[in-house]
C-alpha cells in the first residue's frame, strides 16, 4: 500500500481565504525524498502575481493562486491514476501527509507539511524555507542565481559578461581583462538593474579608465 498524501490549495487572495480544490496522490506522498521535498522544490522558484506582464527574474510566475494550483497538477500528472483532483475540503482519504499550499500577492508560496497520523506539523513557512529544512540544503545565493540567468539569456548578454558569468573568474588577478571586462560592462547596462550588481561586484577594483 502508497503512502497517501493530500495537496491542499487555498486561496489568500480574497479577505477570506478560500480552499481552491485538493489534489491526493496515492504513492510517495512521504516527505524526505517523497511528494513534500518534490513539492518544496517545485515551489521555491515561484512568484505568486496578479497578472503576468512583468518579468520576475530568477522566479516563475504564476497568475494568482487558481494557475498556481493547475501548474502544481500539471507538474505532478503523469499518465492514468497516481494523481486525482477532489473537491475542496476533501480529507480523510487514509492520507498520512497533508501538504497545504497558501500565498499572497509578490510572495513565494507558503508550504505547511503536516503528519496526519500525529496530527502534528512537521513544517511550515515560505516554501523556500521549508525545502531547505526538508533538504537540509542552503538556496544558492543570489549572485550565483543570477549568474545562471545570464547564461540563460546569452543571446541578449555581450560575449565578456557570460564569459565571467561562467567561469566566475576573479579579475582581479588579471587588471587588463578586469578594466576591458568592468567597463564594457558598465556600459551595457544600467546601474539599477541586477545584472549590474552582479557583475559589478566582481569587478569593483577595476575603475572605468
Amino acid at each position: 500500500m502508497g503512502t497517501r498524501s493530500l495537496t491542499v490549495f487555498i486561496d489568500e487572495f480574497n479577505a477570506k481565504p478560500d480552499e481552491i480544490c485538493v489534489m491526493y496522490r496515492q504513492m510517495d506522498g512521504y516527505v524526505q525524498g517523497g511528494h513534500g521535498e518534490a513539492l518544496a522544490e517545485f515551489l521555491k522558484d515561484f512568484v505568486i502575481v496578479n497578472g503576468y506582464g512583468v518579468e520576475r527574474k530568477g522566479k516563475h510566475q504564476a497568475n494568482g493562486m487558481a494557475c498556481l494550483c493547475a501548474q502544481v497538477i500539471a507538474y505532478f500528472k503523469d499518465g492514468v491514476g497516481g494523481i486525482y483532483i477532489h473537491p475542496a475540503g476533501t480529507r480523510d482519504t487514509w492520507e498520512e501527509y497533508i501538504y497545504t499550499i497558501s500565498g499572497k500577492i509578490g510572495e513565494i508560496p507558503s508550504l505547511e507539511v503536516k503528519d496526519a497520523s500525529r496530527n502534528k506539523i512537521l513544517y511550515t513557512g515560505k516554501a523556500d524555507k521549508v525545502w531547505m529544512q526538508i533538504t537540509g540544503k542552503e538556496m544558492p545565493k543570489a549572485t550565483d542565481n543570477l549568474r545562471e540567468l545570464m547564461l540563460d539569456y546569452h543571446n541578449d548578454l555581450p560575449d565578456v559578461v557570460i564569459q565571467m558569468a561562467h567561469d566566475k573568474k576573479n579579475y582581479d588577478a588579471d587588471p587588463v581583462a578586469g578594466t576591458i571586462a568592468a567597463e564594457f560592462f558598465r556600459k551595457y547596462f544600467p546601474e539599477d538593474s541586477d545584472y549590474y550588481r552582479v557583475i559589478n561586484g566582481i569587478c569593483k577594483h577595476h575603475p572605468i579608465p
